[in-house]
């Protein structure tokens, strides 16, 4: 498949959140991600853990601020 499972079925189950920006999976796991505006992101928030508990698996859902900077290296 394209995703590795589990990740597949939570990707799906965030893809269907409304005016989500995107979803995906890193590289072949183990992390799952959506873009989401503020406004809806405490129902997205929800929506990837009740995914993971359905799944049976451990992790930790985390609605974060993204950089717009940037990486610097020095």
């Amino acid at each position: 498949g394209v995703y590795r499972p589990p990740a597949g079925d939570i990707v799906e189950a965030l893809d269907g959140a409304t005016a989500l920006s995107g979803v995906g999976q890193s590289s072949w796991g183990p992390a799952v991600y959506a873009l989401t505006d503020a406004a809806r992101a405490s129902a997205a928030r929800e929506r990837g853990a009740a995914a993971l508990d359905a799944a049976d698996v451990e992790g930790t859902v985390r609605v974060v601020d993204i950089s717009t900077t940037g990486a610097r290296i020095e």
